[in-house]
Formats: C-alpha cells, sequence, structure tokens
C-alpha cells in the first residue's frame, strides 16, 4: 500500500488547485483501506452511508439491484474519483453498491470529517460540496432525459398495440361477416 502524500493527492483533479496545508489536512482525514481484490464489495446497497471514497488505483464497478433480483452495472469509477459522496450530505443508505472491478487502492472520507472541515471554512470541502451538488444535479438531468425517452417509448408501444388490437378487432369482425368496413348508408 502506499502513503497518502500531498503530492499523491494532487493527482485527483478536484484537489488540484488547493494548496500544501489543505493538502496537507485531507492526507490526516483521509483513511487509506487495505487493498481490494477484484469482486471485494466497498459499500453494499442499502447500508448507511457514513463516508465517501475516493479512488487511488484500479478500478470499481457501481452496481444496481435490480426488482427482479438481478444486478447491473451502472457506472465504473475510475482512478483518481471520488464516489459515494451523497453519503457525506444525506447519510441515508446506499442506493448501489461498489465493487472493485481489479485490484483497487481506496482512502475513506468520514462524514464526520467533512462535517468538520466545513464547519472550519475549508476550501477543499466548500469546492466539494458544490462538486456533488453539481454530479447531483447532472445525475438528476440525466435521470430526467432518459424517463422522457422511456415513457416516449412506452406510449409509441401502447399507440402501435392498440393499432393492432384495432386491425384485429376488425379483421375479426370481417372474417364473422358483421362488417364490411364501410358505413352504413
Amino acid at each position: 500500500m502506499n502513503e497518502l502524500t500531498p503530492q499523491r493527492l494532487r493527482r485527483v483533479e478536484l484537489l488540484r488547485d488547493l494548496d500544501e496545508r489543505e493538502l496537507a489536512t485531507l492526507c490526516t482525514v483521509l483513511v487509506l483501506e487495505p487493498a481490494l481484490e477484484p469482486g471485494s464489495v466497498i459499500c453494499a446497497e442499502g447500508e448507511q452511508g457514513r463516508c465517501c471514497y475516493l479512488l487511488l488505483s484500479g478500478s470499481v464497478d457501481v452496481v444496481k439491484r435490480l426488482p427482479n433480483g438481478t444486478t447491473r452495472v451502472i457506472a465504473t469509477i475510475r482512478q483518481h474519483q471520488f464516489f459515494g459522496e451523497v453519503a457525506l450530505i444525506d447519510g441515508a443508505p446506499r442506493s448501489a453498491s461498489c465493487v472493485a472491478r481489479d485490484a483497487c487502492e481506496v482512502a475513506r472520507f468520514e462524514r464526520a470529517e467533512f462535517d468538520r472541515l466545513m464547519q472550519g471554512g475549508s476550501v477543499f470541502a466548500v469546492r466539494f460540496a458544490s462538486s456533488i451538488a453539481t454530479s447531483l444535479a447532472g445525475q438528476l438531468r440525466n435521470a430526467h432525459r432518459r424517463l422522457g425517452m422511456s415513457l416516449q417509448a412506452l406510449n409509441q408501444a401502447m399507440v402501435s398495440s392498440r393499432t393492432a388490437e384495432s386491425r384485429g378487432y376488425y379483421l375479426r369482425l370481417e372474417a364473422q361477416g358483421e362488417g364490411s368496413g364501410h358505413a352504413a348508408d
């Protein structure tokens, strides 16, 4: 496992503009987790969110459990990205699981530390909160776009189904001799 240093944290885009003091503070509040093997569950859907993670190496799949019991990879987190950060805002149960796709190294950022940094006016904490808000807004817009597309496809399927049912109904009437397809005089 590598040591967590300000130089190493500077590789993370969100952290690049922080001064040495802020980076040094982060080194004291981020907790390096033991190395993770592929398939290791970092956080599980439904568990209480008390921290977020910084992926220092490797990649992580975000996995959602579907109503039919199967699972689906809905995103992949790459090196130097944070994930699970909504837990810092609401502490609600996790909406998906995060599973190591390959060997990974992660640092954990506890909600209590985030709150302490926010109360202390940390530039990083304020920037991170803004980044979370921006990310959530983008996710919401994307979800609305996908919902709109799904509703449109569902509507088209319903119209097609009704049209097919109507055609079938009139074909059955004609076959039974009850309809000629012409309006009565």
